[in-house]
């Protein structure tokens, strides 16, 4: 536990002021879950693995008002894409990831409450046929 908590954190993106509000793009993305210092403190003897991307070559511009559907087979990289735009994962040092505004993210847990089929559409709304 001493290693996992003496790892640095994750820099947090900051606003680049030179983009729209509400703006984003990633740049050359190549991510993976695991870097040296990960490998180090974990002792992770696969170097291959540490060396392979998950996402590679991303380019991505998301501009204000756009909506944008991340559409995929299960284990095709959806939530790590989105993961990537947060720069919560370990991104190559030529990816730039670039935003200004802030992010909001809900994971994809399936939430149902004990109740009925309408009532957990409804989630107490007056029903309006």
């Amino acid at each position: 536990m001493k290693r996992f908590f003496s790892l640095e954190l994750h820099p947090s993106l900051k606003d680049d002021l030179e983009l729209q509000v509400g703006e984003m793009l990633i740049e050359n993305g190549s991510f993976n879950w695991e870097d040296e210092k990960y490998s180090k403190i974990f002792d992770v003897k696969n170097e291959d693995k540490a060396n392979e991307y998950i996402l590679d070559g991303i380019n991505i511009h998301i501009e204000p008002g756009d909506f944008v559907a991340v559409v995929g087979k299960v284990g095709s990289g959806k939530s790590s894409l989105l993961l990537s735009l947060m720069n919560e994962m370990v991104s190559h040092e030529k990816t730039k990831i670039r935003k200004n505004g802030s992010i909001a993210y809900i994971s994809q847990e399936a939430f149902l409450s004990n109740d009925t089929i309408m009532n957990n559409i409804l989630f107490g709304q007056k029903y309006d046929a």
